[in-house]
């Protein structure tokens, strides 16, 4: 994955806590501040194209000075996710019209199963869940320097094959068809330590903040993500960098 985030000498400064432990327990000021994260992904999503959410102001205790998550347009990953929305949403729709038979495409039935496999699941365990199905098939393969497609989830569903944010978008849409809001699978737009851009899958709940992520086999909370830095969040919405 390829972006300019548009932020230059303000890039984010938001930094995530280090684990208190090898398994993953995380103090109550971590735990503050993965909820605040949530909070802001819903507002994200409720609050619509014109009713306030152009500048959302959070405040971190990490010892950093409050940012905001500001609407854009004018990078090129909010042009990517302005192009690609539409045509992933119409493909949503599409596939949720088949589950109801609207439809005969054979090459619908793995994702029919899958979604079917989810749904029987208990809602907490789903998360879980789509990363160790998926985690298993699809394998991950690089764009060519010159064609950073983002391809639609069907697509790399029936392929086995994908990059970081063709990964993210079939577990958004998977997790979608189980249930789960556009509000609580916000996309997470992250740089490396290396410099490098990478997309994974915020899964906000009331009782859960877990990412989705191709570099691990399974879920893992929000504080594993020691190194990185946010660039963005992407939903209906629209695309939202931190600054």
């Amino acid at each position: 994955m390829r972006y300019g985030s548009g932020l230059g000498k303000g890039r984010a400064v938001l930094f995530f806590f280090c684990l208190v432990s090898s398994a993953g327990v995380v103090s109550d000021a971590q735990a503050s501040q993965l909820k605040r994260l949530a909070n802001v992904t819903r507002i994200i999503s409720d609050s619509g194209e014109d009713t306030g959410a152009e500048s959302l102001q959070v405040s971190f205790a990490s010892g950093h000075s409050a940012f905001e998550f500001k609407r854009r347009t004018d990078t090129a990953l909010a042009r990517r996710w302005g192009m690609s929305r539409p045509r992933v949403e119409a493909e949503t729709e599409w596939l949720a019209s088949c589950a109801t038979g609207a439809c005969r495409d054979r090459r619908v039935e793995p994702w029919s199963k899958a979604v079917a496999v989810l749904r029987s699941a208990p809602r907490k365990n789903r998360p879980a869940l789509v990363q160790k199905l998926l985690s298993r098939r699809i394998d991950y393969v690089g764009d060519k320097a010159i064609d950073d497609h983002w391809a639609n989830p069907l697509a790399t569903l029936l392929s086995g094959a994908g990059d970081c944010e063709d990964h993210a978008l079939l577990k958004r849409a998977m997790l979608m068809a189980a249930g789960y809001s556009d509000a609580e699978v916000p996309l997470l737009v992250l740089e490396t330590a290396k410099g490098q851009g990478h997309m994974t899958l915020l899964v906000a709940h009331k009782d859960h903040v877990l990412v989705l992520d191709n570099r691990f086999r399974a879920a893992v909370p929000l504080s594993f993500l020691t190194s990185d830095k946010v660039v963005a969040l992407a939903s209906s919405a629209g695309y939202f960098t931190a600054r």
